[in-house]
């Protein structure tokens, strides 16, 4: 079946502040080095990777997780799958023809360069997986898996490529929403830590 909307989850350093979170948000990333440069950085779909990068950016107990909903797919530049990644390459070759692409360029700037010379550039947003972006330890501490397709016989083949290769069921991908209500984006709700949910709060049960 096509898909038909995006959930979405974003991280913020826990200050006690949560509702007013809710109400204010989402917040764009304030990083000098963000990775498609400046947006609404969230992580797609999986919350456990929410999970993962709150506890490595923040510290255990430190962050808080908000979920949106995103129904507008249709300005969603995806290059995370599809056709779309044929005209992310269609540019990087016209930036190597043009003697701007060097070995030291990263994907920002290849978008930044898309963007202003692409008159027709109308998405809101970009769907991608940055590969490797997860260790294998934080893997294995956060209990998620990643699958083998092979397994060596012998001790002597374990290092060779064929047997590196593994199948992610979560795999890290982000979206980038370019403003604060891109794709057609809904809500903002804390989804983590449970205690910080709308089903959760004490003032609710408060007479």
């Amino acid at each position: 079946m096509p898909e038909t909307q995006f959930v979405l989850y974003q991280n913020l350093e826990d200050k006690g502040n949560y509702l007013d979170n809710e109400i204010e948000g989402p917040y764009p990333c304030a990083w000098e080095n963000t990775w498609l440069g400046q947006g609404f950085y969230y992580w797609y779909h999986h919350l456990i990777i929410g999970k993962w990068w709150g506890k490595q950016r923040y510290g255990e107990g430190n962050f808080v997780i908000f979920k949106i909903i995103c129904t507008d797919l249709s300005k969603c530049w995806d290059l995370h799958s599809g056709p779309h990644q044929e005209v992310f390459l269609y540019w990087l070759e016209k930036m190597d023809n043009e003697g701007y692409l060097k070995h030291n360029t990263t994907v920002a700037q290849v978008i930044e360069f898309i963007k202003g010379e692409y008159d027709d550039f109308d998405y809101e947003g970009i769907r991608f997986l940055g590969v490797d972006s997860i260790s294998r330890t934080a893997i294995q501490d956060m209990g998620m898996s990643r699958i083998k397709f092979e397994i060596p016989r012998d001790k002597r083949d374990k290092n060779k490529q064929r047997f590196k290769a593994y199948f992610d069921p979560t795999p890290p991908v982000q979206v980038c929403l370019f403003k604060h209500n891109s794709l057609g984006r809904t809500g903002y709700d804390v989804v983590f830590p449970d205690e910080y949910c709308a089903d959760y709060r004490v003032e609710d049960f408060l007479i």
